[in-house]
């Protein structure tokens, strides 16, 4: 994840926007195909980035129960309508005006595939107070091939 935003720091450079992580921890290791899920959480970061307000700041939430490991990016951006949500996953979605830059909903839908392929599943939610949450929830066990560290 560290190396994540900081291929993604001058994005957030860019808006003046800061990223923290909750916790930071750099010893947990899970079982995934590391470059997959590397560039998934690198789509996940550029697109909270890109809709998140200027001068804000994004914190990205950890959380390893022993079975389970969530990765939630939580910004302060405009609301997404829950139809909106359900559709930005879609491999081919229709014209949405909230959600309308070209090739996001595309990135999604990779992210969406490649946590999918790791049992794993989306997360997306948003407040009308403009809180939302983008990420994941995956299986820390799994048969794969490479260890991927999330720190």
């Amino acid at each position: 994840v560290m190396e994540c935003c900081e291929i993604m720091q001058n994005a957030a450079d860019e808006k003046n926007i800061e990223f923290i992580i909750k916790p930071c921890s750099y010893n947990n290791l899970i079982t995934a195909d590391s470059s997959y899920l590397k560039t998934a959480v690198i789509f996940l970061l550029e697109n909270s980035i890109s809709y998140a307000y200027h001068d804000s700041k994004i914190e990205i939430c950890i959380n390893n129960d022993g079975n389970n490991l969530t990765f939630e990016i939580i910004t302060q951006s405009p609301f997404i309508p829950e139809d909106t949500l359900n559709t930005m996953l879609h491999q081919y979605m229709g014209q949405i005006s909230n959600y309308n830059k070209i090739g996001f909903c595309m990135k999604l839908n990779y992210c969406n595939q490649v946590i999918k392929a790791h049992n794993g599943h989306i997360i997306a939610e948003s407040k009308l107070s403009n809180e939302n949450k983008l990420g994941f929830q995956m299986p820390v066990l799994l048969v794969s091939t490479e260890s991927f560290q999330y720190n």
